[in-house]
């Protein structure tokens, strides 16, 4: 049987949430099936992302001229875009393009600027996915009518990778862990996440933050409340489960009007 040729196209393939889905989904769906996965960045991809693809066996084409997109356009069955509002993506989108079978797959809630999922953007491609309930039932996609929405519109989860949690245990620990894994901005998070989280009354409670962004300004704030010890931030964590499996819960508050699917 002929393998299904399928070209994504994200505007940069990274170590961010929706890069990773992309490759989980193009991994497993290619063990499960006939399926041949490739993906076009428009902008570089970074060094980190190039190995993840590397093991997920995805070959990359980075930042490619006009004629090089337009070939791997005309010769994939499917072009599943990787939506967030960037100008790369908006310019590809609405600009000249080979016949195709067009997949638009939305990251983000879509209700909240800059984020958001247009009655135009819904209607352009041959099928467009939320990556949750809630970006489903949005304005754009909740008004079309029962027919068309039944025909074009759908949910896929944003997915990702379990082995990299293969073989999980609690690790034992003397502090009660609260974990945050994510961007690490007020674009995310609460811009009281430092004040609300030192309020805390836990005994021996701990504040571990992973990811990159603005660590530095929320140490400085952990320390006008005089909580530097309550807070651990580390940066990106490749080996997630490390530190996993240290967490007693997941502390998540979220700003109020965060762009998150």
């Amino acid at each position: 049987m002929k393998n299904i040729s399928v070209l994504h196209i994200i505007q940069q393939l990274s170590g961010g949430g929706a890069a990773r889905s992309l490759l989980a989904t193009a991994r497993y769906s290619a063990a499960m099936g006939n399926f041949q996965h490739r993906v076009i960045s428009l902008l570089p991809a970074t060094d980190s992302a190039r190995t993840i693809a590397q093991d997920a066996n995805v070959e990359i084409i980075d930042t490619p001229n006009k004629d090089t997109l337009n070939q791997n356009v005309e010769t994939a069955d499917i072009v599943q875009v990787h939506f967030w509002n960037t100008p790369e993506l908006y310019q590809l989108l609405y600009s000249p393009l080979p016949p195709l079978r067009l997949l638009v797959w939305a990251h983000v809630g879509g209700d909240k600027a800059p984020q958001i999922i247009t009655p135009s953007l819904v209607e352009l491609p041959d099928a467009f996915l939320a990556s949750s309930p809630y970006t489903l039932d949005i304005p754009a996609i909740r008004t079309l009518s029962p027919a068309v929405r039944a025909l074009k519109t759908g949910m896929v989860y944003d997915s990702t990778d379990f082995e990299r949690l293969s073989g999980l245990e609690k690790q034992s620990h003397d502090t009660f862990n609260v974990g945050y894994v994510g961007t690490v901005d007020f674009v995310k998070m609460h811009p009281n996440f430092v004040a609300m989280s030192a309020a805390i009354d836990i005994p021996d409670v701990k504040f571990v933050v992973c990811g990159h962004g603005i660590e530095r300004y929320l140490q400085q704030q952990a320390k006008i409340y005089s909580s530097a010890n309550r807070f651990q931030f580390l940066g990106h964590v490749e080996d997630i489960k490390s530190v996993i499996q240290t967490f007693d819960v997941f502390g998540y508050p979220l700003c109020e009007d965060n762009y998150s699917t």
